[in-house]
Protein backbone atom coordinates (compact mmCIF):
# COMPACT_ATOMS: atom_id res chain seq x y z
CA UNK A 1 0.00 0.00 0.00
CA UNK A 2 2.77 2.46 0.94
CA UNK A 3 4.68 1.95 -2.32
CA UNK A 4 1.57 2.52 -4.42
CA UNK A 5 0.65 5.62 -2.37
CA UNK A 6 4.14 7.09 -2.75
CA UNK A 7 4.13 6.26 -6.45
CA UNK A 8 0.77 7.94 -6.86
CA UNK A 9 2.11 11.11 -5.18
CA UNK A 10 5.12 11.10 -7.49
CA UNK A 11 3.05 10.63 -10.65
CA UNK A 12 0.53 13.29 -9.58
CA UNK A 13 3.41 15.73 -9.15
CA UNK A 14 4.80 14.88 -12.60
CA UNK A 15 1.34 15.19 -14.20
CA UNK A 16 0.95 18.61 -12.56
CA UNK A 17 4.33 19.64 -14.01
CA UNK A 18 3.45 18.39 -17.51
CA UNK A 19 -0.37 18.51 -17.75
CA UNK A 20 -0.43 18.64 -21.55
CA UNK A 21 2.17 15.92 -22.10
CA UNK A 22 1.66 13.24 -19.48
CA UNK A 23 -1.02 10.82 -18.42
CA UNK A 24 -0.47 7.98 -15.93
CA UNK A 25 -2.90 5.05 -15.76
CA UNK A 26 -3.05 2.49 -12.95
CA UNK A 27 -4.52 -0.94 -13.73
CA UNK A 28 -4.46 -2.69 -10.38
CA UNK A 29 -6.38 -5.96 -10.39
CA UNK A 30 -9.53 -5.90 -8.27
CA UNK A 31 -8.46 -9.36 -7.04
CA UNK A 32 -5.70 -7.72 -5.00
CA UNK A 33 -6.20 -6.33 -1.52
CA UNK A 34 -3.90 -3.31 -1.73
CA UNK A 35 -4.24 -2.73 2.03
CA UNK A 36 -2.38 -5.97 2.77
CA UNK A 37 -0.24 -6.16 -0.33
CA UNK A 38 3.45 -5.41 0.05
CA UNK A 39 5.59 -4.08 -2.77
CA UNK A 40 9.12 -3.20 -1.60
CA UNK A 41 9.84 0.52 -1.39
CA UNK A 42 11.06 2.23 -4.56
CA UNK A 43 10.75 -0.90 -6.65
CA UNK A 44 8.38 0.61 -9.21
CA UNK A 45 9.39 4.27 -9.12
CA UNK A 46 12.60 3.95 -11.21
CA UNK A 47 10.64 2.27 -14.03
CA UNK A 48 7.90 4.91 -13.92
CA UNK A 49 10.44 7.75 -13.77
CA UNK A 50 12.35 6.35 -16.75
CA UNK A 51 9.12 5.94 -18.72
CA UNK A 52 8.20 9.56 -18.03
CA UNK A 53 11.58 11.25 -18.47
CA UNK A 54 13.06 9.17 -21.28
CA UNK A 55 9.98 7.83 -23.04
CA UNK A 56 7.01 10.17 -22.89
CA UNK A 57 8.41 13.67 -22.30
CA UNK A 58 10.79 13.67 -25.30
CA UNK A 59 7.84 12.79 -27.53
CA UNK A 60 6.41 15.89 -29.21
CA UNK A 61 2.80 15.17 -28.20
CA UNK A 62 3.64 13.49 -24.89
CA UNK A 63 1.94 10.25 -23.99
CA UNK A 64 0.80 7.74 -21.42
CA UNK A 65 2.53 5.59 -18.82
CA UNK A 66 0.55 2.56 -17.66
CA UNK A 67 1.23 0.46 -14.55
CA UNK A 68 -0.51 -2.91 -14.45
CA UNK A 69 -0.37 -5.22 -11.43
CA UNK A 70 -2.15 -8.58 -11.52
CA UNK A 71 -1.95 -11.73 -9.39
CA UNK A 72 -0.63 -14.89 -10.98
CA UNK A 73 -0.57 -17.93 -8.69
CA UNK A 74 1.60 -16.83 -5.74
CA UNK A 75 3.20 -14.00 -7.67
CA UNK A 76 2.42 -10.51 -8.85
CA UNK A 77 2.90 -9.74 -12.51
CA UNK A 78 3.95 -6.13 -12.89
CA UNK A 79 4.04 -4.34 -16.22
CA UNK A 80 5.14 -0.75 -16.83
CA UNK A 81 4.44 0.51 -20.35
CA UNK A 82 4.79 3.82 -22.11
CA UNK A 83 3.92 4.94 -25.61
CA UNK A 84 7.02 7.10 -25.80
CA UNK A 85 9.98 7.22 -28.15
CA UNK A 86 11.67 3.94 -27.18
CA UNK A 87 15.00 3.22 -25.52
CA UNK A 88 17.24 3.55 -28.58
CA UNK A 89 15.89 6.98 -29.56
CA UNK A 90 16.09 8.16 -25.96
CA UNK A 91 19.71 7.06 -25.61
CA UNK A 92 20.56 8.81 -28.87
CA UNK A 93 19.01 12.05 -27.61
CA UNK A 94 20.85 11.77 -24.28
CA UNK A 95 24.21 11.25 -26.00
CA UNK A 96 23.69 14.23 -28.30
CA UNK A 97 22.33 16.44 -25.53
CA UNK A 98 25.07 15.89 -22.99
CA UNK A 99 28.09 15.24 -25.14
CA UNK A 100 29.29 13.29 -22.09
CA UNK A 101 29.26 9.97 -23.91
CA UNK A 102 31.64 11.15 -26.65
CA UNK A 103 33.94 13.03 -24.28
CA UNK A 104 34.17 10.05 -21.96
CA UNK A 105 35.18 7.66 -24.74
CA UNK A 106 37.62 10.10 -26.36
CA UNK A 107 39.48 10.39 -23.07
CA UNK A 108 39.58 6.62 -22.72
CA UNK A 109 37.60 6.54 -19.50
CA UNK A 110 35.63 3.32 -19.40
CA UNK A 111 34.45 3.26 -15.80
CA UNK A 112 31.00 1.82 -15.58
CA UNK A 113 28.37 3.33 -13.28
CA UNK A 114 25.41 1.34 -12.08
CA UNK A 115 22.13 3.00 -12.91
CA UNK A 116 19.05 3.03 -10.73
CA UNK A 117 17.43 0.65 -13.22
CA UNK A 118 20.27 -1.88 -12.92
CA UNK A 119 20.12 -1.76 -9.13
CA UNK A 120 16.34 -2.18 -9.22
CA UNK A 121 16.65 -5.16 -11.59
CA UNK A 122 19.08 -6.77 -9.13
CA UNK A 123 16.56 -6.22 -6.32
CA UNK A 124 13.86 -7.89 -8.43
CA UNK A 125 16.13 -10.90 -9.02
CA UNK A 126 16.63 -11.20 -5.24
CA UNK A 127 12.87 -11.02 -4.68
CA UNK A 128 12.33 -13.74 -7.26
CA UNK A 129 14.82 -15.94 -5.41
CA UNK A 130 13.02 -15.17 -2.14
CA UNK A 131 9.85 -16.45 -3.79
CA UNK A 132 11.63 -19.77 -4.33
CA UNK A 133 11.47 -19.52 -8.07
CA UNK A 134 14.07 -19.36 -10.75
CA UNK A 135 14.80 -15.68 -11.31
CA UNK A 136 13.36 -14.64 -14.64
CA UNK A 137 14.63 -11.09 -14.41
CA UNK A 138 12.91 -8.20 -16.13
CA UNK A 139 11.65 -8.67 -19.66
CA UNK A 140 11.68 -5.58 -21.82
CA UNK A 141 10.57 -4.57 -25.26
CA UNK A 142 11.12 -1.22 -26.90
CA UNK A 143 10.59 0.40 -30.28
CA UNK A 144 10.28 3.96 -31.48
CA UNK A 145 6.83 3.27 -32.92
CA UNK A 146 5.29 1.56 -29.89
CA UNK A 147 7.24 2.72 -26.83
CA UNK A 148 8.73 0.63 -24.06
CA UNK A 149 7.40 -2.16 -21.83
CA UNK A 150 9.04 -3.70 -18.78
CA UNK A 151 7.45 -6.76 -17.21
CA UNK A 152 8.48 -8.90 -14.24
CA UNK A 153 7.07 -11.08 -11.49
CA UNK A 154 7.69 -10.88 -7.76
CA UNK A 155 6.29 -13.11 -5.03
CA UNK A 156 3.15 -11.89 -3.30
CA UNK A 157 4.23 -10.84 0.16
CA UNK A 158 1.45 -10.09 2.57
CA UNK A 159 2.16 -7.03 4.68
CA UNK A 160 1.98 -8.88 7.99
CA UNK A 161 4.63 -11.35 6.76
CA UNK A 162 7.11 -8.67 5.80
CA UNK A 163 10.31 -8.80 7.80
CA UNK A 164 11.85 -5.33 8.26
CA UNK A 165 15.33 -6.92 8.12
CA UNK A 166 14.79 -7.92 4.48
CA UNK A 167 16.31 -5.18 2.35
CA UNK A 168 15.14 -5.61 -1.21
Amino acid sequence: KEELSALNLYTELEMARYPEKLEVVYNISSDLNTEKLFVPPLLLQPFIENAILHGVLPKHKGGTVTLTIAPEAENLTICIEDDGIGVEASQSIQRKKSGYYNQKHRRGIHRRRLSGMEITKARIAMLQEYGKRKPSGVQSFSSEEIGTRFQFEIPQIKHQNYDESMHY
